[in-house]
């Protein structure tokens, strides 16, 4: 956020922090950007909820949805009826899981290949509320396919040469941090999906 008054990084965090965000009531457009970063959200449970969800309630995806979705009704109550434009971005991908020894095994990766990634059920929660949805993980994994699953997940180079969308040259480290490269490539998909949208 632009007021960065808390060191909150995911969904929990942001919501657990949001009466520290100052000048909330000035805001008119809300990006939110949690694909990542909510595949580690902490604890085994929910403490903030007030229902016992039982086994569901100790697993990631429950806590996941449970704290994204306060953040959204936060959000739309921050100022009522004129409540902010709200866009979920689901900017990125965790590459670790296809990044070979001694990270994961590639294989098991690619046959569950949003395990670690919760862009499923941003779509999902953004979809009950209304909110639009920009991915960038959409397109890029099918460009990154193009050049075969040894090019998308491990290699720079082909027999067909460079492979420019390869996991690893669209990451920076194993996990989900872009290059130099990815961010812009973040940023004019970001720009697209506006003047989509208003035009």
């Amino acid at each position: 956020h632009v007021y960065k008054t808390t060191n909150a990084w995911n969904s929990m965090s942001h919501a657990t922090s949001f009466s520290a965000i100052s000048n909330l009531d000035r805001v008119d457009l809300v990006i939110v950007e949690f694909n990542v970063n909510d595949s580690f959200t902490p604890g085994k449970n929910v403490p903030h909820a007030l229902e016992d969800k039982g086994l569901w309630g100790g697993t990631l995806e429950y806590r996941s949805l449970w704290y994204s979705e306060m953040l959204l009704r936060k959000l739309l109550l921050i100022r009522k009826p004129d409540y902010p434009a709200i866009v979920t971005f689901n900017a990125d991908y965790i590459g670790r899981i296809w990044a070979g020894n001694p990270w994961s095994d590639p294989k098991k990766a690619r046959q569950s290949l949003f395990r670690s990634n919760h862009e499923p059920l941003k779509f999902w929660l953004s979809y009950l509320y209304d909110v639009p949805v920009f991915s960038v993980s959409l397109f890029h994994l099918a460009l990154a396919s193009k050049l075969g699953t040894d090019a998308q997940f491990n290699f720079n180079e082909t027999r067909d040469g460079h492979n420019p969308y390869g996991t690893n040259v669209w990451h920076a480290d194993a996990c989900c941090h872009p290059k130099k490269e990815g961010h812009r490539v973040l940023a004019l998909v970001l720009i697209y999906n506006f003047a989509d949208e208003l035009w």
